[in-house]
């Protein structure tokens, strides 16, 4: 049970991470608190479907809820985050050389006291658009995801990862903005095994369309659009005003892999990114506000021990770093540039008494570097500082029936610029259950997040309750 419960839990994140974040963040940096140690590393160091792996059937229905209030945040961020989730998927194996995955999520997530704000992340774009007013807005929609995996030869794995997803958001004051996002993403890699060697190549393209209408503009009504975090634009009052952003973005990368999945591993992952993201606002006429790119590279790598008996180890290190440029469309001049650039690097060991007992502690350093610069008005904020994270848990069997866990961790995260504060001290509660009944396994995982700014008596809280159930 508690090897099957492991795999269940790599396979909830990998569905979920993609149903649920439903733009694109160019990159995600690794949480290596959750994964643990975690044998099918290859994976989720890449993210390449030719390179997951499962054994059997699996089939999972999930609904959770999340609540974060703000005490502490930036001008445009809502003070209340609620979010209301359902998702079902499956794994069926067609035969023994092949798989196919499947999920269907929906969400129903509530901004709640946003401020002047239009976008649902106003700092997620440096050509947002903002009004005068305040209210709540609601984004729902579903998202499907699609996986499958074939054994080509000996030895050689092809895997497609499908996701697209349709959200619609309404703001319940004046101007009435709706949002309407479609987006997908599709990514494909070949992964060549042996016992002990494996290499593998991914590529993934990612497509984003999000439109704007705000149904009743009233003169009263002031929007502008932002050019940066600095500068903006005043729109035209008018009857009804449009915003079209589009987004596209490319990913190339490989990974290889030296040594026995079950003795002593190293693992290396590399990925080359670049995102584009256009903007517009309609109103009487056309007119274009800003060109935004991005690029990156993305280097993950760990070292996984299990010649101990009883005893895992993980070393891991992650580099992230990319670089922005945006222009107005209106001058064709350029108006910012960013630079960011992240490292970490860390330990995890896990001893394991019996096959359903396990205990794990670890722990992780790294320097991120933020350098931002407008050029119109004239502003530059270059900061960086050390991050670190520690971080213990345990899983155990109190009954035949009844498997539990607890994970506990605290971390230092140095924020971009537009926080007003040096530093987030934040400390973390996990807790899961799960029972095994005549019909299968039924769970529940409760987690609690504090973060804390460096210089202020508020704080931020997050709640998140999910319950599981997959068959036998």
């Amino acid at each position: 049970m508690n090897k099957i419960f492991s795999k269940t839990l790599i396979l909830s994140f990998s569905l979920l991470l993609g149903l649920f974040a439903f733009e694109d963040v160019f990159t995600s940096r690794l949480n290596f608190s959750k994964i643990g140690n975690s044998k099918n590393n290859s994976y989720y160091l890449t993210g390449d479907p030719a390179s997951f792996q499962f054994d059997g059937n699996l089939e999972m229905i999930s609904t959770g809820f999340n609540y974060s209030d703000k005490a502490f945040k930036r001008t445009y961020d809502p003070t209340v985050i609620q979010n209301i989730n359902a998702s079902y998927y499956t794994l069926r194996q067609i035969d023994n050389k092949s798989f196919f995955a499947a999920g269907l999520a929906y969400e129903d997530l509530r901004l709640k006291d946003m401020w002047g704000s239009r976008e649902k992340d106003f700092y997620d774009d440096y050509f947002s658009t903002a009004d005068s007013s305040a209210g709540k807005t609601a984004y729902y929609g579903p998202r499907l995801q699609f996986m499958y995996n074939a054994e080509l030869s000996k030895d050689l794995f092809f895997g497609l990862l499908i996701d697209y997803g349709v959200e619609r958001g309404l703001k319940d004051t004046f101007p009435q903005t709706i949002t309407i996002m479609r987006n997908s993403s599709y990514k494909m890699g070949l992964d060549y095994r042996k016992e002990k060697f494996g290499i593998g190549l991914h590529a993934r393209y990612y497509d984003d369309q999000t439109h704007y209408e705000s149904v009743k503009f009233f003169v009263e009504v002031e929007a502008k659009t932002f050019m940066g975090y600095h500068v903006f634009y005043n729109e035209n009052s008018s009857s009804r005003s449009r915003k079209k952003r589009v987004r596209n973005g490319l990913e190339a990368g490989g990974h290889l892999r030296v040594g026995r999945v079950d003795e002593n591993v190293v693992n290396i992952a590399a990925s080359f990114l670049h995102r584009s993201s256009t903007s517009e606002v309609y109103t009487s006429y056309s007119k274009p506000r800003g060109y935004w790119e991005r690029q990156g590279l993305h280097i993950k790598t760990d070292f996984s021990s299990y010649s101990i008996d009883k005893i895992s180890l993980k070393l891991y290190g992650e580099y992230l770093t990319y670089n922005d440029w945006g222009k107005s469309l209106i001058s064709n001049t350029l108006i910012l540039e960013n630079k960011e650039s992240y490292f970490t690097a860390g330990a995890n060991i896990q001893y394991k008494p019996s096959l359903i007992n396990k205990y794990w502690l670890g722990g992780g350093i790294g320097h991120v570097a933020y350098d931002y610069i407008e050029y119109l008005y004239p502003f530059q904020d270059k900061r960086s500082g050390i991050e670190w994270n520690a971080y213990a848990g345990a899983e155990m069997m109190f009954s035949s029936k009844l498997n539990s866990g607890i994970r506990l961790h605290y971390e230092k995260t140095v924020p971009k610029f537009y926080w007003n504060t040096e530093y987030f001290q934040n400390i973390g509660l996990g807790i899961m259950l799960e029972h095994l009944f005549s019909f299968g396994y039924i769970g529940a995982n409760f987690d609690f997040i504090k973060q804390n700014p460096s210089d202020s008596e508020d704080f931020n809280r997050k709640y998140q309750i999910i319950l599981t159930f997959r068959r036998k």
